[in-house]
Formats: C-alpha cells, sequence, structure tokens
C-alpha cells in the first residue's frame, strides 16, 4: 500500500486509515489544500485532503451527495482546521463546525440532516 502525505508528515495509508474496512480496488486521490476550501460532490469524492494552515473546510449539503461519497481530511503538522458545514446539517449530530488540531484526521460521510465521521 502507499503512503500519505509528504516528507516528514508522511505515514502508511493502513495506519492512516486504521482498521476502516476498505477494497483494494478503491483509490483515493489526494490534494494539498493550503486556503479555504470547498468541497465537490463531483471533484472530491474519495479524496484525502492533506490541510496546512489555519484552513477553512466546507462540505456541501449531505442532501445532496451520494450515500457513497467519501472525504478524508487530514490536518498536517502546524495545521488547524475548521471543517464547516452546509444550511442546518450537523457534524457528528452537534449543529455546529467541527475543529481538528494538527495530525489528525477524520473520513467524513453523508447520513440523513449532517455528516458522520470515521
Amino acid at each position: 500500500m502507499g503512503l500519505i502525505g509528504t516528507g516528514a508528515n508522511q505515514v502508511p495509508v493502513n495506519q492512516f486509515l486504521g482498521n476502516l474496512a476498505y477494497k483494494d480496488s478503491v483509490s483515493f486521490l489526494i490534494k494539498t489544500i493550503s486556503t479555504n476550501y470547498t468541497v465537490s460532490k463531483t471533484n472530491d469524492n474519495n479524496s484525502i485532503l492533506l490541510v496546512s494552515g489555519t484552513t477553512t473546510i466546507t462540505l456541501p449539503e449531505s442532501s445532496n451527495m451520494p450515500s457513497t461519497f467519501r472525504i478524508v481530511i487530514k490536518a498536517v503538522t502546524g495545521a488547524t482546521v475548521t471543517v464547516a458545514r452546509a444550511g442546518s446539517d450537523t457534524i457528528e449530530t452537534v449543529a455546529g463546525d467541527k475543529s481538528m488540531i494538527a495530525n489528525t484526521g477524520l473520513m467524513f460521510f453523508p447520513v440523513s440532516g449532517g455528516w458522520e465521521t470515521i
């Protein structure tokens, strides 16, 4: 399996994703993000966002997303990331944005009324 990240931030994919069950045929597009970014239904499914700096990542409304949509957001060393929700969506059943500290990562997926994480 490959590595996620660059330089000192590289970790094996299986270590980053933990015990998450996935098929070998699934591939993830890795993107490096350093400015505020809005997740796209068409461009970001099965993506891993490596986020640096003080950055806000905005999720689209979950009701507009296919149930198979997955995105991993990884706050790299030194990053402070806010994951913002659209409309009245929740994140982990909370009606508020999600803060991520450096060296943490979560996979987001749509559910009824919002987003859940692994």
